[in-house]
């Protein structure tokens, strides 16, 4: 509500699928104004509650933040856990890359790393680790190339 945010805790299972679950005994984050439950503003299939204002303000900023960039802009798409299931995530990092000529698409997912729509000197696919350990790992890469 009012633009607040809150976080959840999500658990992976190995070999099986990634949840998001609210531990047991967790209340539920509340409105500090209504007092009902708040809900994540994410866009579900069939959802007709979601507030889009807030998703169509970020896409706007995003928009025109991609436009501000030079064509030859050295641009880094570091896309992190995203499944294939619905690849609306995929879809628009493989977008970015494309759009510019000196773009490097980052696809970390533990399972699921490939790249195929993008050339091989544009992609770095990162496979059979979590989330934080790969960017850590990326990281000290970069610290060690002086990037």
């Amino acid at each position: 509500h009012g633009g607040r945010t809150s976080a959840a805790d999500a658990v992976r299972r190995p070999g099986g699928e990634d949840l998001c679950r609210v531990r047991e005994g967790c209340p539920l984050p509340t409105c500090p104004q209504t007092g009902r439950r708040m809900r994540p503003n994410v866009l579900m299939f069939g959802d007709w509650g979601v507030n889009m204002r807030r998703i169509n303000q970020q896409r706007g900023a995003f928009i025109a933040w991609r436009r501000s960039l030079p064509p030859r802009a050295r641009v880094a798409v570091v896309e992190v856990g995203a499944g294939t299931a619905v690849a609306t995530i995929r879809s628009e990092a493989e977008r970015v890359a494309h759009a510019f000529e000196n773009a490097t698409l980052i696809r970390i997912n533990l399972e699921d790393s490939e790249i195929w729509s993008l050339p091989s000197a544009k992609a770095v696919s990162v496979g059979g680790l979590g989330a934080l350990d790969a960017l850590r790992r990326i990281d000290d890469l970069m610290a060690e190339s002086n990037l």
